[in-house]
C-alpha cells in the first residue's frame, strides 16, 4: 500500500467574499492509515524537489518542510501528519506515499480559515501570536506552526 499514492486532493476555489476552511484537509490527513515518519517527510520532499528545487527543512526541529523555487514557496509537507500543500501548478503526483494534498492558487492570499484547537491537536502545543485563524494565508499557517 505504501507504494500506491493515496492522495485526497483538495483543490480550493474562492468565491466572492468567502474564506476557505482548511479543517477537512487536516482531518483527512489525520484519518489516513499507517504511520507518518520523518523518513516519509524526507522522501516526499526529495521526490518533490526532483533535483530542480531547493528543500528547506530541519528534521526534528521544524514541523513543515518547504520546496523553494523561482523565488517562492512551491509546496509544503507537514512533518506531523501526512498533509502536503502545493501551488496549483506544482506537480505532486510523483510522491508515492499515503498523503492528503491541498492545492492552492497562492501561499500568501489571506483567504483561509482553520480551527485553532484542531491545529493545537495536530501540532501538540498551544498556538498563539498575532495570527488570525479565521482569515490567514498558507504562509501565516506555516509561520504559526513551523516550530
Amino acid at each position: 500500500m505504501a507504494d500506491e499514492p493515496i492522495q485526497a486532493l483538495f483543490t480550493l476555489r474562492l468565491g466572492v467574499h468567502e474564506t476557505i476552511k482548511l479543517d477537512d484537509a487536516f482531518r483527512a490527513a489525520m484519518a489516513l492509515p499507517g504511520t507518518w515518519t520523518l523518513e516519509d517527510v524526507q522522501f516526499a520532499l526529495e521526490t518533490l524537489a526532483n533535483n530542480a528545487f531547493q528543500i528547506d527543512w530541519e528534521p526534528g526541529d521544524e514541523q513543515w518542510g518547504r520546496i523553494l523555487g523561482t523565488n517562492k514557496v512551491r509546496a509544503l509537507v507537514c512533518a506531523r501528519i501526512p498533509l502536503g500543500i502545493a501551488l496549483n501548478d506544482f506537480d505532486v503526483t510523483g510522491v508515492k506515499r499515503a498523503m492528503s494534498w491541498l492545492t492552492v492558487q497562492s501561499m500568501s492570499d489571506e483567504v483561509f480559515e482553520v480551527d485553532q484547537g484542531l491545529l493545537e491537536q495536530v501540532f501538540g502545543r498551544s498556538l498563539s501570536g498575532p495570527v488570525d485563524y479565521s482569515k490567514l494565508s498558507i504562509a501565516d499557517l506555516w509561520w504559526a506552526t513551523v516550530t
